[in-house]
């Protein structure tokens, strides 16, 4: 039956609990006075507590990134053999040895497609680039810092939480498989404008550890800021934060936590 037409016993219990739950830690947001994210962070902590309530282990998570893994290749064209395919697996394995999760299988992988300019992670560890972000990014900083950011999607259970919301819509303890229904619905989709700033804190802080310098990601938002207005109207629609202002929020997080 469908998720649209019939919530499961553990789907009403999930939407009860968002409506009940206690406020407790909120996330903070980039700016504090900023209004549209404050209301963000409130609206983002209490569903994370709701999903939380429903606990994945460490083997769980893998397996229905794995599940999902598969669905992705069937979906998207995945290459092994591209020039930077070598360099893109040590810098993973550079950068994940830092995250704050054990046991967590990352991987990285490269959609071969060269007009979208994008990269994503999953539950589980799998990250992917494409082809077209490769050709778009100008040094191997500004990649570890894509790259330290979408393993801190995962680090930061950003990406679990997404995946869990459709095993719990789908019916809670259920094969991993009633994903495929929606895959498109939540393993493509942005995180949102909270959890994107805290992806650009964590994934800075691992890749420094890693050696690289992340400030060079400060050029990849200026390229990608080019042509953008702020809206207030959109500022509540989109997804992502306007580039120059993660820009702002990586550079006074790296002054003053990371001292770079």
């Amino acid at each position: 039956m469908s998720y649209n037409n019939c919530l499961t016993y553990s789907g009403l219990l999930f939407f009860l609990f968002v409506l009940i739950a206690p406020v407790n830690g909120l996330s903070a947001q980039c700016d504090p006075n900023n209004e549209v994210e404050s209301w963000y962070a409130w609206a983002r902590d209490l569903e994370n507590q709701a999903v939380d309530y429903f606990e994945f282990s460490v083997a769980e998570e893998n397996h229905i990134g794995d599940s999902l893994h598969l669905l992705m290749k069937g979906q998207n064209k995945i290459t092994n053999v591209h020039k930077d395919k070598k360099k893109l697996e040590n810098m993973l394995k550079s950068i994940a040895q830092y995250a704050e999760r054990p046991g967590i299988n990352y991987q990285v992988h490269i959609i071969q497609d060269g007009m979208t300019l994008n990269a994503f992670s999953i539950a589980g560890g799998h990250v992917y680039v494409t082809t077209r972000l490769l050709e778009y990014v100008e040094s191997d900083d500004e990649l570890a810092f894509i790259i330290g950011h979408e393993i801190a999607h995962v680090d930061k259970k950003h990406a679990l939480r997404k995946a869990a919301k459709g095993v719990v819509g789908k019916n809670y303890g259920g094969e991993y498989g009633v994903l495929a229904a929606n895959i498109e619905n939540f393993v493509t989709q942005p995180f949102g404008q909270i959890d994107e700033y805290e992806a650009d804190r964590h994934g800075a802080k691992l890749a420094v550890r890693a050696g690289y310098d992340p400030r060079r990601a400060f050029d990849f938002f200026e390229r990608m800021g080019e042509g953008e207005q702020f809206d207030l109207v959109q500022k509540v629609l989109r997804t992502h934060p306007y580039s120059h202002e993660r820009h702002n929020c990586l550079d006074t997080y790296m002054r003053e936590t990371l001292g770079k």
